[in-house]
C-alpha cells in the first residue's frame, strides 16, 4: 500500500512538473514572410513596403525588394518583413520595368511561425489594384500613365488585425498534446516505480526506443495543432489525393505523406539549424556557401553571379562592340546637351577575395578572364573611359577588411577605398579630389547577420559575427541633407550640401553597392539624385543634371 501511495504521488509530481513546462514554452515570431508566387515575362524588381504604426506615409526605408529574372515559368519570391512594430498595411509594387508585359499573381502569403494568410483568387476581396495596372483574365497588364510608372496592390485596412495576429507569441504545443504527453510522462514513471526492482535490459531499451520513433509522427499529427511551424521549403507542399485511380493514388498518397508527415517541419527546422551552426555547411549550397576566415559568398545559380565569378558566360566580339556603342552613344547625346558622363562598376565580392572562396565555387571557374576583364579591355582599346576599381580594393584588402562577411556587399572601408580610386581615375572629367580619411572618426558595430544569413533561413550563425566601420564626419558644416524626392522612382535618394567643393547637380544611376558610397560622394557635390535603376532618358530629361554617372555591381555589368 505504502509503494503504491509513494508511485501515485511521484507520478502527479512528473504530471505537474512536465505540464508547467510544456505550458510555458512559446513560439515567438522572428520576422513575417510575404511570399509571391508569379509568372513575370521580363527582367523586373519587386518591392513590398510595410507600413508600421506610427507611420503615416509610405517609405523607403520601410521596404524590401527582389530582383527577378524574367521566366515563362512560375517563381516564388519571398520578403521579409521586420515585426518591432505592428504592421497595418502592405503595400506590393509588382515591378519597375516599363517595358514588362503582362503578370500573374498566383498567391500571396503572408505568415509567421505563428499563422499563415494565404490568397490565390481573392485578391481584390482582400487588396486595392492601384491606376497604374489593370487586371484582366487572371493577368495583371501594367501601363504608363502621364509619364509615370508604378503599379502596386495595397492591402485593406481590414487586414491589419489578421497581420496584426502573426506577431503574437502563442503555446508551442496544443493543450491536447501537453496532457497527453504530461499523462504519459506520470504514467511511465508510476510503472517505474511499482516495478523498481525490474531490471531492463540493453534490448528492451533498443525496442522501447524503436517503436517511440515509428510512432511520433503519429502522436504528433494527432494531439499537435498542425500549421505552427508553416512550410519552410520554397515550394507548395502535396495535398492529399483524391480515390479518382487506384493505379496513381498509392504514388500520390506517398508523395503527400512524404510532404506531411508529423515532425517534418521540426525536422527540416532542425537539421538547416545543425548544419549551420555546428558543422558550418549550408542547407541551401545553391544560394549561399561558406567560405573561409568566416565569410559567406552568394552562390544562386539563377542569379548573374554564378556567371559573372565562373567566367562561364564570356562575351563575343560583336557583343563587346554593342557594349561600347551603347555608352558611346549616351556619351555623344549627353554631351550635345552639355552634360558630362561617366560609368564604370564595382567589384563582386568574390573577385576581391577569390582565396576564400569555398574549394566547391572555385573549380567552378573557367580560365582566368572574366566579363569584366573582357568589358574593360575592350573599351581601353577603344579609347572609352570606365572606370574599374578593382586594384584599388585588392591592393587595400591587405591592411583591412573590405566587405562584408555575412553580406553580398562591401562595408564602408571597401566604399571609402572605392570612392577614392573612382575620385582618382575619373579626375580628368569629373575633376573631384577625395575626402582625406582623417576627416572621419571611424568606429565600429558588431553584426551577427546580413542578407547571407537571411537566405540561410538563419538570424545569426554561433562563431559568426563581424565588425562593421561606421565613417562618422567630424566636421559637420561639410555633410549634406537628404531631401524629398517625389516625382522620381521609388528607392531614389536626393542629397544636398550647401558647402561642397562642386555645385554641379549629378545624376546617378545605381544599384545597391552605391548606397554605401552616399555618404562619400555627397560631400562633393552640391546636390546628388542616386536613382535605383539603369540608365533612363526621360529621367535625365526630368532631373536636368550637370553629370550623369552610371554604376552597378560587377555581375550587372551588362545592364547599365
Amino acid at each position: 500500500m505504502e509503494k503504491q501511495v509513494l508511485s501515485i504521488f511521484g507520478a502527479l509530481i512528473v504530471y505537474y512538473c512536465t505540464f508547467s513546462l510544456l505550458n510555458r514554452q512559446e513560439i515567438q515570431p522572428s520576422e513575417i514572410i510575404v511570399d509571391i508566387e508569379t509568372k513575370v515575362l521580363e527582367n523586373d524588381i519587386f518591392y513590398v513596403y510595410y507600413l508600421q504604426e506610427g507611420i503615416k506615409k509610405w517609405s523607403d526605408m520601410q521596404s524590401v525588394h527582389q530582383r527577378i529574372k524574367g521566366n515563362k515559368s512560375y517563381q516564388n519570391l519571398r520578403f521579409s518583413l521586420p515585426l518591432d512594430k505592428p504592421i497595418k498595411r502592405i503595400r506590393i509594387d509588382i515591378g519597375a520595368n516599363k517595358n514588362q508585359k503582362p503578370i500573374v499573381i498566383n498567391s500571396i502569403t503572408i505568415r509567421s511561425e505563428v499563422g499563415i494568410l494565404k490568397f490565390e483568387k481573392d485578391f481584390f476581396e482582400n487588396f486595392d489594384l492601384n491606376a497604374y495596372a489593370t487586371f484582366n483574365k487572371d493577368k495583371f497588364i501594367p501601363k504608363i500613365v502621364n509619364g509615370r510608372y508604378d503599379p502596386f496592390l495595397v492591402s485593406k485596412p481590414f487586414l491589419a488585425q489578421q497581420i496584426e495576429s502573426l506577431r503574437n507569441h502563442t503555446k508551442q504545443f496544443s493543450y491536447k498534446f501537453i496532457l497527453f504527453i504530461s499523462f504519459i510522462f506520470s504514467i511511465a514513471f508510476y510503472i517505474y516505480l511499482i516495478n523498481q526492482n525490474f531490471k531492463i535490459s540493453i534490448s528492451q531499451i533498443y525496442i522501447s526506443l524503436f517503436i517511440g520513433i515509428i510512432i511520433a509522427p503519429f502522436v504528433y499529427n494527432t494531439f499537435f495543432e498542425s500549421g505552427e511551424n508553416g512550410n519552410l521549403e520554397k515550394r507548395e507542399l502535396a495535398q492529399m489525393p483524391e480515390l479518382v485511380s487506384f493505379e496513381k493514388f498509392p504514388m500520390e498518397f506517398e508523395n503527400y505523406y512524404n510532404d506531411n508527415f508529423g515532425l517534418r517541419s521540426v525536422l527540416i527546422d532542425l537539421s538547416g539549424k545543425i548544419k549551420v551552426n555546428i558543422f558550418n555547411s549550408s542547407p541551401k549550397p545553391e544560394k549561399v556557401q561558406f567560405g573561409n576566415d568566416g565569410f559567406l559568398f552568394f552562390n544562386d545559380l539563377n542569379d548573374e553571379i554564378f556567371e559573372s565569378y565562373t567566367n562561364s558566360s564570356l562575351l563575343s566580339v560583336e557583343e563587346l562592340d554593342r557594349v561600347y556603342e551603347k555608352f558611346e552613344s549616351r556619351k555623344e547625346k549627353l554631351a550635345k546637351d552639355g552634360i558630362q558622363y561617366v560609368c564604370g562598376f564595382w567589384p563582386n565580392k568574390h573577385t576581391i577575395y577569390p582565396e576564400l572562396l569555398p574549394t566547391s565555387m572555385k573549380l567552378q571557374i573557367e580560365g582566368e578572364t572574366s566579363q569584366a576583364d573582357q568589358v574593360v579591355s575592350f573599351l581601353k582599346k577603344m579609347d572609352f573611359p570606365f572606370f574599374d576599381v578593382r586594384d584599388a580594393l585588392l591592393n587595400a584588402k591587405a591592411t583591412q577588411t573590405l566587405y562584408r562577411k555575412l553580406d553580398t556587399h562591401w562595408n564602408s572601408n571597401g566604399a571609402y577605398v572605392a570612392y577614392k580610386s573612382f575620385c582618382e581615375s575619373t579626375y580628368d572629367i569629373l575633376g573631384l579630389s577625395a575626402l582625406d580619411i582623417s576627416n572621419f572618426n571611424i568606429v565600429s558595430l558588431e553584426m551577427k547577420e546580413g542578407d547571407l544569413t537571411g537566405q540561410l533561413g538563419v538570424k545569426s550563425i554561433f562563431g559568426f559575427e563581424e565588425n562593421l566601420p561606421i565613417y562618422k564626419l567630424e566636421d559637420k558644416s561639410r555633410s549634406y541633407t537628404i531631401k524629398n524626392s517625389n516625382g522620381l522612382p521609388r528607392g531614389t535618394i536626393v542629397t544636398q550640401n550647401q558647402n561642397a567643393p562642386k555645385k554641379e547637380k549629378v545624376l546617378i544611376f545605381r544599384d545597391s553597392f552605391t548606397s554605401a558610397l552616399v555618404q562619400f560622394i555627397s560631400l562633393n557635390y552640391s546636390e546628388v539624385v542616386y536613382v535605383n535603376g539603369i540608365y533612363d532618358q526621360d529621367i535625365i530629361d526630368s532631373v536636368k543634371p550637370d553629370v550623369v554617372i552610371s554604376c552597378r555591381v560587377e555581375r550587372y555589368i551588362l545592364s547599365m
